[in-house]
C-alpha cells in the first residue's frame, strides 16, 4: 500500500484517486494540518493491458482535487509520498500537453474533456474570479511546457476598461506565442450567456461590454505578427442556452461537454 501526505491549510479538500482513465471508488478529504493519505491500487487495475489505452495507462495513479466550491480553489501542499512509488514511463502517460487559461468557467469540466479527447494531459492554470491576464501570468504561460494553449480572456475583466483589456489580453497572446512560435495558441472570447437569454434584444443592448470585448479579443489576434495565434469565439463553443447553470453565465455539465466537443477538433486540426 502506497501513500502520500498533503495538507489544506483552509481545511475541506476532497481528494479521488483515478488510475489511468478510471475513477478510483473512494474519496478523501483533507482537513486542516497534515494528513497522510492511503492509496491503494484496486484489485483489477494489474490485470489490465496498458497497451489499450492511449491515454494515461492505469498504472497510473493520479490524484484530482476538488475544494469546497466544487472546484480547484482550495488549496493542498504536497508533504512526500511513500511505498513502492515511481515517477511515469514516458509510454504510461500523453504525449502531447494541453493548457487552459481562463475563469471560473474553465476551472470547470470543459479543459479535462477536451485534453481526453486530444490524448493530452491538461494543464489548467485557471483562476475563479481572477482570470485578469496578469503580465506575470503571461510570462509564466509562456515558459512552461504545453503543445496547444487555450486563453480564455475573460468574463472576469468586465470591470476594466477597454483598452486595458485589450492592452493586457494583446501581451498575453503575444507573449505565449511569440515565445513558442511552433506551438499554436487559442484565444477564445466570452462564452454565451445571459444576453443569449433576452430574447428579441440585441446582445449590445443587454450587456454591451461582453460584444465590445468579443471584438476587441478578435482584433487582438487580427493584429497580431505571430502565425500561430488563433481566434475562437466562444458563442461559437458553446451555442446552446440549455447548456447554462442557473446563473446563466457558467456552463452546466451539459454544456462543458459541448464545449469540449467542439473545442477539441479544433485543437487537433492546429496540432
Amino acid at each position: 500500500m502506497d501513500s502520500i501526505a498533503l495538507e489544506a491549510p483552509n481545511g475541506g479538500v476532497e481528494v479521488t484517486p483515478f488510475w489511468g482513465p478510471f475513477r478510483g471508488k473512494e474519496t478523501h478529504v483533507v482537513q486542516h494540518g497534515r494528513e497522510t493519505l492511503s492509496i491503494e491500487m484496486p484489485d483489477k487495475v494489474p490485470d489490465l493491458d496498458p497497451s489499450r489505452y492511449d491515454y494515461f495507462s492505469p498504472r497510473v495513479c493520479r490524484l484530482v482535487l476538488s475544494g469546497r466550491t466544487g472546484m480547484r480553489g482550495d488549496w493542498v501542499l504536497y508533504q512526500g509520498v511513500g511505498g513502492e512509488v515511481r515517477p511515469p514511463d514516458p509510454d504510461e502517460v500523453p504525449d502531447r500537453t494541453y493548457l487552459a487559461y481562463g475563469t471560473s468557467i474553465t476551472e470547470g469540466g470543459y479543459p479535462s474533456r477536451t485534453a481526453r479527447r486530444l490524448g493530452a494531459d491538461v494543464r489548467n492554470l485557471a483562476t475563479s474570479g481572477a482570470a485578469q491576464a496578469e503580465p506575470e501570468l503571461a510570462d509564466y504561460v509562456a515558459s512552461v511546457e504545453w503543445d496547444v494553449a487555450t486563453l480564455s480572456l475573460s468574463v472576469n475583466m468586465l470591470g476594466f476598461a477597454v483598452e486595458e483589456f485589450r492592452e493586457r489580453a494583446a501581451y498575453m497572446v503575444n507573449t505565449a506565442a511569440g515565445e513558442n512560435p511552433d506551438r499554436p495558441v487559442v484565444a477564445i472570447s466570452h462564452f454565451t450567456n445571459q444576453a443569449a437569454l433576452k430574447e428579441g434584444l440585441p446582445e449590445d443592448e443587454v450587456r454591451p461590454k461582453d460584444a465590445t470585448f468579443r471584438e476587441a479579443l478578435r482584433a487582438v489576434v487580427e493584429e497580431s505578427p505571430h502565425g500561430n495565434v488563433h481566434h475562437v469565439a466562444g458563442t461559437d463553443l458553446l451555442t446552446d442556452v440549455g447548456g447554462l447553470s442557473t446563473d446563466t453565465t457558467h456552463p452546466s455539465p451539459y454544456g462543458h461537454v459541448e464545449i469540449a466537443e467542439r473545442l477539441a477538433p479544433r485543437l487537433d486540426a492546429l496540432l
